[in-house]
């Protein structure tokens, strides 16, 4: 497990579109693997390398997760905007439905909770625990952000990720959604767990 760098950005992009492989392309069209690998290279913005972890195996990236608390994101949407602007130059008129219904959908955290935007595994890497190291990383960068809460947004459809949150800890706090952007309808369930102290147990 090492922190995220700019030279990720590739695989960071792939990782965080894994995430939402709907609801990205339907916001940004066939721009999105673009924005979010500038964003993801860049600073100061909510899908900013400095914001996620990256998972290795074998000398290889197997996975990410990307975080952040409610005071490290301030005023970090405006970024991703500018830099979506930045790339569709003209043709911005037949996104601008698009990027409001963006802006209403992105998490933004209250104080004291931690928001868990994106965590993806590549699927080759799959099922051998790489996913439950990622979360006990982000309850542990969660705690040192002085959070009480966790929280995590997942597809309403998503039968499978609801139940793997719920084995961890997290409950359902209330419906998201459902939204309508370029033509479809998003529903999540925003999820939360309330951190406790870390509990280290020593062996030897």
């Amino acid at each position: 497990m090492r922190s995220a760098t700019a030279a990720d950005a590739a695989d960071g992009a792939r990782l965080v579109i894994q995430t939402a492989p709907a609801f990205l392309p339907a916001v940004f069209g066939p721009l999105a693997p673009r924005l979010v690998a500038r964003c993801f290279a860049g600073k100061g913005n909510l899908l900013s390398h400095e914001h996620a972890v990256i998972l290795e195996q074998g000398g290889r990236v197997a996975g990410l997760a990307l975080g952040y608390s409610h005071d490290e994101v301030r005023g970090q949407v405006a970024p991703v905007v500018r830099a979506f602007l930045g790339l569709v130059g003209a043709g911005v008129v037949g996104y601008i439905g698009r990027l409001l219904a963006l802006r209403r959908y992105l998490a933004n955290p209250e104080k004291g909770e931690y928001y868990l935007c994106n965590i993806a595994v590549y699927p080759e890497f799959q099922g051998q625990g790489g996913g439950a190291l990622l979360l006990a990383e982000m309850d542990r960068r969660a705690r040192a952000a002085g959070c009480s809460w966790i929280v995590l947004d997942a597809e309403q459809e998503n039968e499978s990720a609801i139940e793997l949150y719920r084995r961890v800890g997290y409950g359902i706090a209330r419906a998201v959604g459902p939204r309508r952007v370029a033509g479809k309808l998003f529903a999540a369930y925003r999820m939360r767990k309330k951190l406790g102290r870390e509990i280290r147990v020593l062996c030897g």
